[in-house]
Formats: C-alpha cells, sequence, structure tokens
C-alpha cells in the first residue's frame, strides 16, 4: 500500500478549502461591518443582486474545487446567506433584503450547472482524446 504524500496534490485540496472558509469568514464580517453602499436603502438594487450572485457562485465553484461534498457547499452557502441578512438586520445602518438570499440561490444554482456541463465536456473529451 502507498502511501500519498503532500507533494502528490494533497496540499492544494486543503489549500482550496481553507480558501473556501475563510472567504466564508470574510464576507460575514464586511457583511455586518461596513456601512451599507448607497445607504441605508440600498440604492444598488440589481447591482447589489449580480453582486450577491456572483460571489455566491464563485463560492459555490470554490468549494467544489476543494472537493467538498455538493450537499456540504449547498448547505453551507445557503446558510451563510441567510444568516447575513439576519445579522444585517440587527446592524444599524443595515437592512435585511429576502431578494438578496435569492440572489444568492440564484449564483448557486448556476455555479451548480456550469460545474456538472464542465465536468461533462472534460469527461467527453477525455474519452475523445
Amino acid at each position: 500500500m502507498t502511501r500519498k504524500s503532500w507533494a502528490d496534490g494533497l496540499w492544494v485540496w486543503w489549500l482550496v478549502r481553507c480558501t473556501f472558509w475563510s472567504a466564508l469568514a470574510v464576507l460575514l464580517y464586511l457583511a455586518v461591518a461596513r456601512p451599507m453602499p448607497g445607504g441605508p436603502t440600498g440604492a444598488l438594487s440589481i447591482h447589489d443582486k449580480l453582486v450577491h450572485g456572483s460571489v455566491y457562485g464563485a463560492l459555490t465553484l470554490l468549494g467544489l474545487l476543494g472537493r467538498l461534498r455538493t450537499s456540504t457547499v449547498l448547505l453551507v452557502l445557503l446558510s451563510h446567506g441567510a444568516l447575513v441578512e439576519v445579522l444585517q438586520s440587527l446592524v444599524p445602518d443595515r437592512s435585511a433584503d429576502a431578494w438578496d438570499m435569492v440572489a444568492d440561490a440564484i449564483g448557486i444554482a448556476m455555479a451548480l450547472v456550469a460545474s456538472r456541463l464542465g465536468l461533462r465536456v472534460l469527461g467527453a473529451s477525455q474519452q475523445n482524446g
């Protein structure tokens, strides 16, 4: 039985996972520590939703690249998005928006679809090449 060494690539998955969890911590901090862009009324509606979807989509891909289970990534990110909104409702000059959670979920779903399509394309190209 052979044993994998760190040089065989295990450190890459460890680094990606650490980045995933660190990014969640930083986003949670920024969500409650920074003043809301555009003031408490949230004047960035469409832009804000695109940012939410993009960030949570990127986090989904990062979690999957770190070889976390899809169910784990899904549960953690949806819970994180909900927690951010709850905490923002408790912070002065911030406000919660249920549409932010919808944008988060759409970004997550799009990243899951993109990752599945990417895996199919890679699988097909490896079979043909």
